[in-house]
């Protein structure tokens, strides 16, 4: 259940952002370009909205699951599901990025696609254990999906293979993915926006 709401506050922060950056591209950004609003103060501001959409499918899911069969502590709960939102940030300067980097529609769709690669690879739909397990570590979502899951499991992982104990990420290493990929795509965004504003 937190996986796959960590897969939905993704996706719609990575669609709403790129939407938002759409709209810049078809006459927006001029205007913009004409005020002293600085180029980072935009990107959290649309960064931010992202964000508060992220609540839906996380509540959304968690209402499943409280009348299913998952049964976590309230606290646990309550943490869970707002890792699942704050750890969708770096997700919605995804979505900026790309949205800033291509002027189609299709752009944005297809980065939510790739989300279900990331998802996969960020041992959200399946255990993973191995090679695989190895590479996800390094992928954008694996970050957040662990950081999610924290309050839950301490940071064990579920081993897949045969006679495989589980693992252990330490919170250090979640915490430098997250925070990682949220640099990486934050640059992305302020440079692309500065190319955007300086071509106009």
């Amino acid at each position: 259940m937190i996986a796959i709401a960590c897969y939905g506050a993704a996706t719609a922060t990575t669609s709403m952002a790129g939407a938002a950056a759409l709209e810049i591209q078809q006459g927006w950004g001029r205007q913009l370009a004409l005020t002293a609003m600085p180029h980072a103060a935009f990107i959290a501001a649309k960064a931010a909205v992202s964000m508060i959409i992220a609540v839906l499918p996380v509540l959304v899911l968690n209402l499943a699951g409280v009348f299913t069969v998952v049964d976590m502590p309230l606290g646990t709960w309550v943490a869970t599901a707002a890792l699942t939102v704050v750890g969708s940030l770096p997700f919605a300067l995804y979505g900026l990025a790309v949205g800033l980097s291509f002027r189609s529609d299709a752009a944005v769709g297809s980065a939510t696609g790739v989300l279900v690669i990331f998802s996969f690879l960020g041992n959200a739909f399946m255990p993973l254990s191995g090679v695989l397990l190895d590479i996800g570590r390094f992928t954008p979502m694996y970050g957040i999906v662990s950081l999610a899951r924290y309050p839950l499991t301490d940071g064990h992982l579920v081993g897949m293979g045969p006679g495989e104990g589980p693992g252990h990420d330490p919170l250090w290493m979640v915490l430098a993915n997250v925070g990682a990929w949220t640099l990486v795509f934050a640059v992305a965004c302020v440079l692309l926006q500065r190319r955007r504003t300086s071509r106009r």
